[in-house]
């Protein structure tokens, strides 16, 4: 095919873009930082100190870790967003007081 763009062109480009979305998508993620969300669980493994890692999604599909008492999974619990790790923000659960263990000594966001 005729007038196709080098492949190091679209590399480039390509590149550029992957850099642009994941700016944009941290941006994003930053805007709920210190506000409450309503996170479903819909992920929990036990942990070694008998307590749970629990993963779940807010109502706009931001993904949220911690680790609580007890078992979450297919709940739904308001969090304080509190950090944010990579593709992931933390907090607290604001209607049990349990605290999120996830990335404490990981560079927030």
């Amino acid at each position: 095919m005729g007038n196709q763009v080098s492949h190091e062109i679209r590399r480039k480009r390509n590149a550029r873009y992957r850099t642009l979305l994941a700016d944009a998508a941290t941006a994003y993620r930053k805007r709920f930082l210190g506000g409450t969300a309503s996170v479903l669980w819909v992920s929990e493994m036990p942990t070694k100190d008998e307590g749970w890692s629990l993963e779940g999604l807010t109502d706009t599909y931001v993904r949220v870790a911690l680790v609580g008492r007890r078992q979450r999974w297919n709940e739904i619990d308001l969090v304080q967003l509190k950090a944010g790790f990579g593709e992931v923000l933390s907090g607290v659960i604001l209607d049990s007081g349990q605290v999120s263990l996830i990335g404490e000594a990981r560079k927030p966001v």
